[in-house]
């Protein structure tokens, strides 16, 4: 039998790195609880691992990793499929945010899916009691009403006690854990079409903003990279083409410009404007991937993020955009090995470490 440990860690002194693997890229202090059903044990530990040895970066950033006691460090999830990892985060976060007669926001992504089930399961048993939900998408409205959830509506303004989104990339080396949502990566979301402006919504009616990925790989180790989503006006009023052809000039040489098709998992196979049938929303709306070459830039330099968001904003006939900023109040990932959920609060005060020590 496992038991639950906790790991309270805290960097003091040199600045240490995993041996090999990949590396979470942490400047706070972070709490890595396992989580179980089963009655806790708590032991401590010696900080840092064995498993760990003064690194030799130069910056005064510090990356690390901590794998549980006796294991040893991977690059991957190890054995855990990704159905194990996603029930592991559910369970966690139905019992540690959720508590009676709260208002709950859910975003999109198949771990999001996992806690609106795990929260149907809990009102049926009785352990949770008036429980009401604000959904981010429609595939989230569906489910809620499956379990029997009770909904609100963004329209009445409600007072959302915590919402969780799921992300397909965290940069948490920057202060703000900026993010990229998991409705919005063309490469996992192939079932259903972003919902830009509902995300958003959802997010900033929140008390508390939990952003979840279902793996290690996904916390980055520098910026983030890939497609970047953009809501444009389409409507006949609108001219969409010109709103696509500044956005294309903003990051020439450092993107390519692609109209999403109304079939999702098409978005590969299509030409650059959509293919013949492109994507329109209900609003009249459509969405533009910005695709990185490699980590998101501007005028080919790695700016702020805030940048970035402003310039995309500034863009006549942009509705909103899939970059996240300032909107992570928690970060939960599964650890690689073991039960684990690794938790990062944007609340811990950065820690910059000099490696000199």
């Amino acid at each position: 039998m496992s038991f639950p440990a906790v790991f309270s860690v805290g960097m003091q002194g040199k600045l240490y790195q995993a041996h090999r693997g990949h590396c979470a890229s942490l400047q706070r202090s972070v709490h890595l609880q396992t989580y179980q059903r089963a009655p806790s044990l708590r032991y401590g530990f010696q900080f840092p691992p064995s498993n760990l040895v003064p690194s030799e970066r130069s910056n005064k950033r510090f990356a690390w990793i901590v794998t549980r006691a006796g294991g040893e460090q991977t690059d991957s999830q190890g054995s855990h499929p990704p159905e194990d990892r996603r029930q592991r985060l559910a369970t966690y976060f139905v019992d540690q945010f959720i508590k009676d007669n709260m208002t709950i926001g859910f975003g999109t992504g198949p771990t999001v899916s996992a806690i609106i089930e795990e929260t149907g399961r809990h009102l049926k048993d009785g352990k949770l009691k008036g429980i009401k939900c604000l959904a981010g998408s429609r595939p989230s409205t569906s489910e809620c009403a499956f379990q029997g959830i009770e909904m609100v509506y963004a329209s009445d303004s409600p007072r959302v006690d915590v919402a969780v989104e799921e992300a397909s990339q965290v940069d948490l080396e920057h202060d703000t854990n900026p993010f990229l949502t998991w409705s919005g990566s063309i490469l996992e979301n192939k079932a259903s079409q972003p919902q830009l402006v509902t995300t958003r919504s959802v997010l900033r009616l929140a008390s508390t903003r939990v952003v979840i990925a279902d793996s290690l790989e996904k916390v980055k180790h520098g910026r983030l990279c890939g497609s970047l989503p953009v809501a444009v006006a389409a409507d006949e009023d609108s001219d969409w083409e010109s709103t696509a052809e500044e956005i294309d000039d903003i990051f020439l040489g450092d993107a390519d410009l692609w109209r999403r098709p109304s079939d999702p998992s098409e978005a590969d196979a299509c030409d650059p404007r959509g293919g013949e049938a492109p994507y329109i929303a209900p609003d009249g709306s459509t969405i533009i991937d910005i695709r990185f070459y490699g980590p998101l830039r501007l005028f080919g330099e790695e700016c702020e993020y805030e940048e970035i968001a402003k310039q995309i904003e500034s863009v006549p006939g942009v509705i909103t955009h899939g970059l996240m900023i300032g909107m992570a109040d928690h970060v939960l990932v599964p650890e690689a090995e073991g039960e684990g959920v690794i938790t990062l609060s944007s609340s811990d005060k950065p820690q910059v470490l000099d490696s000199e020590g």
